[in-house]
C-alpha cells in the first residue's frame, strides 16, 4: 500500500507542474507557425511542427461508426437545466485554469467588397476588443481589396491537475451522470 500511495503522490506532484505552449504564427504572403511545448520548468521542451497536409475530399455517404457522438443526444442533454449549469461550471473552471501571457496580435483584414469588410468588422470588432489587453491587439480593416495578414505571439500555460479536477468534477456530477443514463451521451 505505501508504494501505491507514493506512486499516487508522485503523479499528483507531476500533474501540478505547469505546462506551457509558446506560439508564433504569421501570415503575410505565406503562412508560418511555430509552437514550442515546455514542461518541468523548461527542462522538457520541444517544438511541435504544424501539419500542412491538404484535406482529402469526403465521401458523401459514410457508414456510422459505433460509439460516435450523436448531436441529437447532446441537444437532449442540454435541455436539462442542471446539466447546463454543470457544463457552465466546467467551462468556467477550465477557462480560469488556462492563462495567457505576453499575448500580441497584429491583424489586417479586408474582403473583396468594402461593404462586406464593414459588416465583418462590425462582427469581429467587439471580439477583438475583448481580446485587447493592455494594448496587445493592433487590428484594422482594409477596404481596398481582399487580404488577410496577421501575426500573433504569446504563451498559453496551465496546471494539468486543475484541468483534471474540473473534468473529474464534471464527469462525476449528478447532472452529467443523469445525462449519460437518460440520453446515452458518451464521448
Amino acid at each position: 500500500m505505501p508504494a501505491a500511495a507514493a506512486l499516487l503522490l508522485g503523479a499528483l506532484l507531476l500533474l501540478s507542474i505547469p505546462v506551457e505552449f509558446a506560439f508564433d504564427v504569421r501570415r503575410h504572403d505565406r503562412a508560418r507557425a511555430q509552437v514550442m511545448f515546455r514542461w518541468l520548468f523548461g527542462v522538457v521542451a520541444f517544438p511541435i511542427a504544424p501539419s500542412y497536409r491538404r484535406r482529402r475530399p469526403r465521401n458523401k455517404a459514410k457508414p456510422r461508426r459505433p460509439g460516435r457522438l450523436e448531436w441529437s443526444r447532446v441537444v437532449g442533454a442540454l435541455r436539462d437545466p442542471a446539466f447546463r449549469r454543470a457544463a457552465g461550471r466546467f467551462l468556467r473552471r477550465t477557462f480560469s485554469a488556462i492563462h495567457l501571457r505576453r499575448f500580441r496580435l497584429w491583424l489586417r483584414l479586408g474582403l473583396d467588397d468594402p461593404a462586406d469588410t464593414g459588416l465583418a468588422w462590425a462582427v469581429a470588432g467587439p471580439a477583438i476588443a475583448l481580446l485587447d489587453r493592455r494594448g496587445a491587439v493592433d487590428a484594422a480593416p482594409r477596404f481596398n481589396g481582399e487580404s488577410l495578414e496577421f501575426e500573433t505571439q504569446g504563451i498559453v500555460w496551465f496546471v494539468p491537475s486543475f484541468l483534471a479536477v474540473a473534468a473529474i468534477a464534471f464527469a462525476l456530477s449528478p447532472a452529467a451522470v443523469r445525462a449519460v443514463i437518460r440520453h446515452g451521451v458518451r464521448a
